[in-house]
């Protein structure tokens, strides 16, 4: 007999397949593995519980395009600022899409409001399709990113979430732990406003941050870093040349 199949093992498998490579049988498309709108059932993706609102994980939160995983399950209820938090400190992907689906008017009108504040902050080579950053579509010079940068230094919220060491939120009857994916924060030595890392096959391993070096505040942007060590290692480099230049300077 043939067992069912849930829809996080469905995109794995997805992937897999899309990774064989040239020659190999082609992907069926998103919209085919996706039962319509009418008939997803009665499974809402808000809910109100306890006068708070609750996300929820649902199928199009999945990744179909790198195939990542998450440990945030299908059906998985969370309030809107642990989403937030989990995508910005831990750069939890379906959060991120949940947190944008549930947008006002949906996803669309979600992207479309992250390309006008890209705009209406002087972004000119900024452009995304869809929220965690998965898509090789979305695209951003480092001196744009270095604007997006401090403009979200600016908003308390954003700089707590993304520079918090860990955090521990609560799935129906289990804890889940989640750490920074940024090892800086943890370190006593550094002074960490903002940041975010993420990485793509075609981007590499990023990172972006506002810290303060010497007293002042500076923003580095990191880019297509080989390893997973080599961003960390690249930042405290330029921690260190920043510093040189300024003792030289003060001599």
């Amino acid at each position: 007999l043939l067992k069912p199949i849930s829809a996080e093992r469905l995109a794995e498998a997805i992937a897999r397949v899309r990774r064989r490579g040239p020659g190999q049988p082609a992907t069926p498309p998103m919209s085919a593995l996706r039962p319509p709108p009418g008939e997803r059932g009665p499974a809402q993706r808000v809910l109100v519980r306890d006068g708070t609102k609750v996300h929820v994980i649902d199928v199009d939160d999945l990744d179909f395009v790198k195939g990542t995983r998450s440990r945030l399950r299908m059906g998985a209820e969370l309030p809107r600022h642990e989403m937030l938090r989990l995508a910005l400190m831990s750069s939890e992907n379906r959060a991120a899409y949940a947190l944008c689906r549930s947008y006002p008017r949906g996803l669309t009108a979600c992207v479309r409001a992250m390309n006008a504040k890209a705009a209406e902050l002087g972004m000119k080579t900024a452009y995304f399709v869809e929220p965690t950053g998965l898509s090789k579509l979305n695209v951003a010079s480092p001196c744009d990113l270095a604007k997006l940068v401090l403009a979200a230094g600016e908003i308390p919220t954003i700089g707590k979430y993304s520079t918090a060491v860990e955090h521990t939120v609560h799935v129906g009857r289990q804890a889940l732990q989640f750490r920074n994916t940024n090892s800086l924060v943890e370190k006593p030595d550094w002074q960490v406003g903002v940041q975010k890392t993420g990485y793509i096959s075609e981007a590499g391993r990023c990172l972006v941050m506002q810290t303060v070096i010497d007293g002042r505040q500076v923003v580095i942007v990191l880019l297509n870093s080989f390893g997973k060590l080599t961003r960390i290692a690249d930042a405290k480099r330029i921690r260190t040349w920043l510093e040189t230049q300024h003792k030289t300077k003060a001599v």
